[in-house]
This record gives structure tokens, sequence and C-alpha cells, in this order.
């Protein structure tokens, strides 16, 4: 089980994509939930990024938005956090 790390843009922006798209709100948690559980479930459509963006991450909240998060080590853990810099409609994060 990986934790996921929220910067303070982070939070403030899924304040603000819940408050835009309420009606995703649940779906949201349910997400937030299996990244923590097992990033690579089937249903997140979990995938490496390229190019530019090739230390990213994606996964799916629906057929238009998606999470883009990083793997980055804690050492005090001994595991790996999940960082979540964007969440967006897919042409806005990449």
């Amino acid at each position: 089980m990986r934790a996921l790390v929220l910067s303070v843009a982070a939070v403030r922006e899924l304040r603000q994509f819940r408050r835009r798209h309420s009606d995703l709100n649940e779906r949201l948690d349910r997400v937030l939930m299996q990244m923590t559980e097992d990033i690579f479930q089937p249903s997140l459509k979990t995938h490496k990024l390229q190019g530019d963006m090739g230390d990213l991450w994606a996964c799916s909240l629906n057929y238009d938005y998606r999470l883009i998060f990083e793997f980055q080590a804690n050492a005090d853990a001994g595991t790996e956090d999940i960082h979540l810099p964007a969440l967006g409609a897919h042409d806005e994060v990449f």
C-alpha cells in the first residue's frame, strides 16, 4: 500500500475540481482510494507517460479526466509514495 501525498497546490486543485464537477466527487474518492490500495488496478488504466513527461504516470478518473502522478521513495517507511501534481481533462494535463 502506498501513501498519497498532496502538495498545497494539489489540495487546492482537487478542491476546485470538486466544486466544478460535483457529479464526479464519489468517483474521485473511489479512484484516490484505489490508487493507495493498488495503483495498477486495471480499472484505473494506469500508464507511464512519454516525452517531456516521461517521469510521470497517469490514471483515468473517467473517459475525459486524468490524474497525473509520480512515485517518490519514502526512506522513512521504506516504500514509495504517490505524489499528485496534476488533475484535469486529458487536453489540459498533457
